[in-house]
């Protein structure tokens, strides 16, 4: 239940890390989030969905990466066009980022 309360505010948290193709116990994901105090699984192939919760960060710490933003797009869209956490630094931006923003 702990977690479940903070998933709440889980995307607007400051700072977020990511890991790819998480696995601990028989817990297997394409994706493992954390803001340090749960984290949040997603699996799937062209669209992930959420899968887990856990207390805790569970993440490696060597395979862990920041978040620059996360960017969200209406069902349909086919650009992302609403940043809803972190900050775009369009001079660093990598061409193929760039080309699927509408911001």
């Amino acid at each position: 239940m702990k977690s479940l309360v903070k998933l709440k505010g889980f995307f607007a948290s400051v700072e977020l890390l990511a890991e790819e193709e998480f696995v601990k116990n028989r817990v297997k994901c394409k994706l493992e989030t954390t803001d340090l105090e749960i984290t949040l699984g997603f699996v799937g192939n062209d669209k992930l969905v959420p899968m887990s919760l856990m207390f805790n960060n569970l993440l490696d710490e060597k395979k862990a990466v920041r978040f620059d933003f996360i960017a969200c797009k209406n069902t349909g869209e086919e650009k992302y066009s609403k940043i809803i956490n972190g900050q775009i630094d369009s001079k660093n931006l990598p061409e193929e980022i760039g080309v699927m923003l509408k911001i």
